[in-house]
């Protein structure tokens, strides 16, 4: 059946005055927990929200007449979101699914390739199976089917959802410190966090059928010489040991769950915050730098997981085996217990210095680590110049102090082995010292049973210590991740819906620069651009061209001023929408895909009618043909030459039919022959152009030119004018320096 989507804008009715028929409750099914607790979807939205009542949170599952945008706002609803309706006229050759996703401003992905991916969503999903939509929302141990627009509820079985399905990655939380972040990965699995907790102490006091067995056999058993109590104390032992194992084996794969739940959730949302992030983090962080944190916090938080994990089995294990020496005897368990200190404030106190250590060193291997980058990059000049000695002694300086503060971390790591070392033998000491010296009326059994439990004990803090040292270490490692999450991403709040651009632009008044305590780079600067124009940037190296771009496209912020599309603020726009309305090709741009078709289409629908035509638009139409279009480019485009690699950045931006062109020196690496090939194509189109260029070939054919000299614009006018007038534009003219 053909898919037919609705692309309504109509959202959910005010609460005053009548609900129209299609935003009606369902009078068979009562939407409160009290009647429904079983399958409503009140309860699904209690276990991935904590704020507010199950009716306030349902007010915010707003009804929509589509059933694929209902199904979202199901779904936006339990990560205190909002759904908002496609616009067909903004959201063009995309799938509904993606256009949706889109518009409501929520990144996705693909569903897990396992089987019952269902039972381990590490969110939210919409599921479409032609005009059937529902959101799939995690519940224990599997999930809850919402159909958008009659809002049915039923839970997955063993059949999974139809059709297509995306995941919605929700945001993290605001500001979180590091600690936050990894209950925040868990928090779905609440109750399985607390089942595991339970098991492991289950499982310890399963740990408490050697001492007791123990004292049995060494009580009873052989002071009396009989073999069928002694068979018997051993048979016990084996089925209750056989019952640990079966404990062990349920806590092992809960832990499995939680650890790959909390993989699942913590990865795609800290990928997907990053990639949300203004781009002046960018500009102000090195891509060393933001790579090195991205890598070391993935490993950081795996070994975190087990970390945690291990120090909840240590520690319960030990708990119960510290709880028995002190029902043998309350002394016994009180100078155990500090023992047990005097060795955790040793290793603490060794722990704290390693890690001021560590702190240092992660530092400077990410300093080392980005400059590293930075040769790999320049290595065509590198090689050209000769100049590999002279990069080698770059690196080694700055890995230098790196491997300094290696060898300093691993002395301060080594003053708690000793402790470690010796920490079994002392505490065998401490319990001879104990009972001889306090005179304990310990029988033998009891003595034996007291030695196994401080074996065991003793165990317990041997791995509660490492675990605490690993987890020492990790936690500046996890730190490092915290200016990334606790940078807010661009355009956190609430913004509006821009439409259909007109083409209409203007910059009123800006004042901009990188630095605010230097001068400002853009000072006063005014431009209008009309619906449908061609408008040409032009000045020398520096004056501010390249920054004017920046700020149309919403990547900088004014100190003041204003950026306005079709008479509406930028600042209060949604700005992914605003792009998604525009073809644009920066300085130094380079193709994301590994295919011309990956390339050039992305995630649009385009047929190869239409694709053929803005490849021979873009002067890329004989390469493509001789290749085909799912020849590999390489990496970044290495495969193909600068001028290919420039042409399918222009038929990428053009695809699309773009209302609004942005051009920065987009054919500075063409030939004349294939400029006038694309420049005849851009300007055959009736949609607002902007262009800064460095060629008179290019800017001759604008309908006006703005020169821009030292932060401002000092010239304005046709190429005609301009020339004739023998001002700023003429001499750049003649010395051909755009």
């Amino acid at each position: 059946m053909p898919m037919r989507f609705s692309w309504s804008t109509e959202g959910a009715s005010s609460s005053a005055g009548p609900l129209p028929n299609w935003c009606a409750r369902d009078s068979s099914r009562s939407w409160s927990m009290a009647d429904d607790r079983d399958t409503s979807l009140d309860d699904a939205i209690d276990m991935m929200a904590s704020a507010g009542t199950s009716e306030e949170r349902l007010a915010r599952a707003q009804r929509f007449r589509s059933p694929l945008v209902d199904a979202f706002s199901i779904a936006l609803a339990t990560i205190e979101d909002e759904a908002r309706a496609a616009d067909p006229q903004v959201e063009r050759h995309l799938s509904a699914l993606d256009a949706t996703a889109a518009a409501s401003g929520v990144m996705t992905s693909a569903v897990p390739g396992e089987a019952r991916w269902w039972t381990s969503l590490p969110g939210p999903a919409v599921a479409q199976d032609g005009e059937r939509a529902e959101a799939i929302l995690p519940r224990g141990g599997g999930a809850l089917a919402v159909e958008g627009g009659s809002r049915a509820r039923t839970r997955i079985g063993r059949e999974g959802p139809a059709g297509e399905v995306v995941v919605i990655t929700g945001p993290l939380p605001a500001g979180a410190s590091w600690r936050s972040l990894v209950w925040w990965s868990v928090s779905r699995r609440r109750s399985q966090v607390v089942a595991m907790v339970v098991l492991s102490l289950l499982g310890g006091l399963v740990g408490l059928l050697l001492p007791l067995a123990t004292a049995a056999l060494f009580g009873y058993a052989v002071p009396t010489g009989s073999t069928s109590m002694a068979a018997a104390i051993l048979l016990a032992f084996a089925l209750g040991s056989a019952g640990g194992a079966l404990l062990i084996l349920a806590r092992n794969i809960l832990i499995i769950r939680v650890r790959d739940a909390s993989d699942a959730r913590m990865s795609p949302g800290i990928m997907s915050h990053l990639l949300r992030l203004p781009m002046p983090f960018f500009r102000r962080t090195s891509s060393g730098d933001i790579l090195n944190r991205a890598l070391t916090v993935e490993s950081a938080r795996e070994v975190a997981n087990d970390g945690v994990l291990a120090l909840v089995l240590s520690s319960a294990f030990g708990l119960v085996n510290l709880v028995f020496l002190f029902a043998i005897d309350v002394s016994l368990g009180i100078v155990m217990s500090l023992a047990i200190a005097v060795i955790v404030v040793i290793v603490g106190l060794a722990q704290r210095r390693s890690r001021h250590f560590h702190q240092r060193l992660l530092q400077e291997r990410s300093d080392a680590d980005a400059h590293l980058m930075s040769l790999i990059q320049a290595i065509v000049p590198i090689r050209v110049n000769g100049a590999e000695s002279r990069a080698l002694a770059s690196w080694t300086g700055w890995a230098a102090p790196a491997i300094s503060t290696l060898g300093r971390r691993l002395v301060a790591n080594n003053f708690s082995q000793p402790v470690l070392v010796a920490a079994p033998i002392a505490m065998n000491v401490v319990l001879i010292l104990a009972v001889i010296g306090e005179g304990l009326a310990f029988t033998a059994a009891a003595f034996m049973s007291a030695y196994v439990a401080v074996v065991q004990l003793t165990i317990a803090v041997g791995l509660l210590t490492q675990n605490l040292w690993m987890l020492n270490e990790i936690g500046p490692t996890l730190e490092r991740m915290v200016p990334i999450t606790s940078t807010p991403v661009e355009r956190p709040g609430p913004t509006r819906a821009p439409g259909a651009l007109q083409g209409r632009i203007q910059l009123t008044d800006i004042v901009f620069g990188y630095d605010p305590d230097q001068p400002p780079l853009l000072d006063g600067v005014s431009i209008s651009v009309e619906p449908g124009e061609f408008v040409a940037v032009v000045g020398p190296s520096g004056s501010g061209k390249s920054t004017v771009m920046r700020l149309l496209l919403g990547f900088e912020t004014p100190w003041s001023g204003v950026v306005s599309y079709d008479g509406q603020d930028l600042a209060d726009l949604d700005v992914a929408a605003v792009r998604r309305q525009m073809g644009t090709v920066l300085q130094a741009s380079v193709p994301f895909g590994s295919t011309y078709r990956e390339c050039i289409c992305g995630p649009l629908q385009i047929d190869d009618d239409r694709l053929w035509q803005v490849i021979a638009e873009s002067g890329l139409q004989t390469e493509v043909r001789e290749r085909g279009l799912d020849a590999p480019i390489g990496d970044r485009g290495g495969g193909i030459s600068g001028g290919q690699r420039q042409r399918l950045m222009i038929a990428r931006a053009l695809v699309s039919d773009p209302r609004v062109i942005l051009l920065d020196e987009a054919t500075s690496a063409l030939d004349n022959l294939t400029q006038d090939i694309v420049m005849r194509s851009i300007l055959g189109r009736p949609v607002t152009r902007i262009a800064i260029a460095h060629r008179l070939t290019t800017v001759e054919r604008a309908d006006r030119i703005l020169v821009v000299s030292s932060g401002r614009i000092v010239e304005e006018g046709s190429p005609s004018e301009l020339l004739a007038s023998g001002g700023h534009f003429a001499r750049l003219a003649a010395r051909q320096e755009f």
